[in-house]
């Protein structure tokens, strides 16, 4: 039953919050996933009963959705595809680790999950300070024709990433439908 709420959460998560993403954006969704997931950890660390271990459960499968895929999104885009697949592969590590850790520790008859639970609140906390700061996806921005937005973003990225554009982002295919005058931010 316990991983069942999981599982359901992270598809509910799935079938919701993909299409929310689409329409409003990576960054929000995300915020809003970390902030779903910290709800879910706040209500079991202080209502440990059955129901509301169930319920919460749900709340954090909700979360996970976004903390896993929202953040492999966002590691596509922001890294070069020399760093993307280390980055990915500690992030989806760290996740599945913490998980096993737990697990172990309750097989071999750990009973109180208070640290687990404070470090889960603690983590979640501090990555919403962190993640208001991650620029909105480029591929999300350009589908909304926001190009200048867009060229802020894909520089802001290339910058972190060491690269030096010749010349600026899109105006090649600016140029081709006569927005030859499009300037950047």
């Amino acid at each position: 039953m316990i991983g069942s709420a999981i599982f359901v959460g992270m598809f509910v998560g799935a079938l919701v919050l993909s299409p929310v993403s689409d329409i409003y954006g990576r960054r929000p969704v995300h915020i809003i996933g970390v902030v779903v997931s910290l709800i879910g950890s706040i209500w079991i660390y202080f209502f440990p009963n059955w129901t509301s271990v169930l319920t919460s459960l749900f709340f954090k499968g909700v979360g996970m959705y976004t903390r896993l895929s929202i953040s492999y999104l966002y590691t596509l885009e922001m890294f070069d595809e020399e760093r993307c697949k280390p980055v990915a592969t500690i992030i989806m590590s760290i996740n599945n680790s913490l998980s096993s850790l737990m697990a172990l520790y309750f097989i071999f008859g750990g009973r109180d999950a208070t640290f687990f639970l404070l470090s889960s609140i603690f983590i979640l906390g501090y990555s919403l300070i962190f993640i208001p700061l991650l620029p909105e996806s480029p591929k999300f921005l350009f589908s909304l024709k926001k190009y200048n937005a867009t060229r802020s973003t894909l520089i802001r990225i290339a910058e972190i990433n060491g690269v030096k554009y010749e010349k600026l982002p899109f105006q090649e295919e600016l140029e081709l439908h006569g927005l030859a005058g499009f300037k950047a931010e």
